[in-house]
């Protein structure tokens, strides 16, 4: 099961631009997009990126309580 973990945080490190994120970074990303396929509203919130990784979970539980409008 790692290995596969590697192979998709290589294929998505080759594939940025900048090639230079951290593991963790490239999960949230992963993690955000996955999101964002159930919740395509969260692409027009407004909040930055760095409080939106920090704040993610409750992001998430926000997002699954009031579905009908993000979806």
């Amino acid at each position: 099961m790692w290995q596969e973990r590697k192979k998709l945080i290589d294929f998505v490190q080759h594939y940025l631009p900048a090639k230079h994120y951290s593991r963790s970074q490239i999960y949230f990303l992963i993690d955000l997009y996955k999101v964002a396929q159930e919740y395509s509203q969260i692409m027009f919130v407004t909040l930055g990126i760095g409080v939106l990784k920090t704040k993610f979970r409750y992001v998430k539980l926000a997002l699954a309580a009031d579905k009908e409008f993000w979806q």
